[in-house]
């Protein structure tokens, strides 16, 4: 089940993104119940250091890579994707 964004979340987040595109790349190949999926959000924030979390409902996450550099898995808890030290273009 997808956790609910919060009008105060969807806020705070509107005023921190600039969002320039999202590039998603599937590979229906799988099973019936799962596939894969590659996703490349492109964004600006306008306070550089800042954080905030992308949507991702998802069994399981193999890699996450934020300004070239791997996060630690787990910044992913089922439905969210925590972000950290933001950059003017991410």
């Amino acid at each position: 089940m997808a956790s609910n964004l919060t009008r105060d979340e969807a806020r705070d987040r509107a005023r921190l993104l600039s969002v320039a595109s999202y590039q998603v790349e599937l590979d229906l190949t799988g099973d019936e119940e799962t596939f894969r999926s590659a996703t490349t959000v492109r964004f600006s924030a306008s306070a550089a250091g800042g954080a905030t979390f992308i949507d991702l409902t998802a069994p399981a996450v193999r890699e996450i890579v934020l300004n070239g550099q791997a996060l630690d898995p787990g910044a992913f808890d089922g439905n969210r994707i925590a972000l950290a030290g933001l950059a003017e273009d991410n």
